[in-house]
């Protein structure tokens, strides 16, 4: 019941994109009773990366990258920019 998630995903299109981003499709929700923040979002930009804590509410399969250093704000599209990747690795208990 312990998963441990990993990813690199680059952004290749030329939409123009808004909003907060969030992680969709884990492969197993959190543990209803707990919330998880573990692991990590780093979006390599050209010249300005951001880091994020990787914040997944109790009973979801949503990760949200929640950035460092600032309590309010969580990764937006402009973070992610294209023909750039970004890096994630997390660990949660399942349900």
């Amino acid at each position: 019941r312990f998963v441990m998630v990993t990813a690199m995903v680059t952004r290749n299109d030329g939409a123009s994109l808004t909003g907060t981003i969030h992680i969709t499709g884990l492969p197993f929700p959190v543990k209803t009773s707990d919330t998880n923040i573990s692991g990590g979002v780093w979006f390599d930009g050209t010249g300005t990366d951001t880091v994020t804590n990787c914040y997944i509410p109790g009973g979801s399969s949503t990760a949200y990258p929640k950035k460092v250093g600032d309590n309010s704000d969580y990764a937006t599209t402009d973070d992610f920019q294209n023909g750039r990747p970004f890096y994630m690795s997390a660990m949660y208990h399942s349900t």
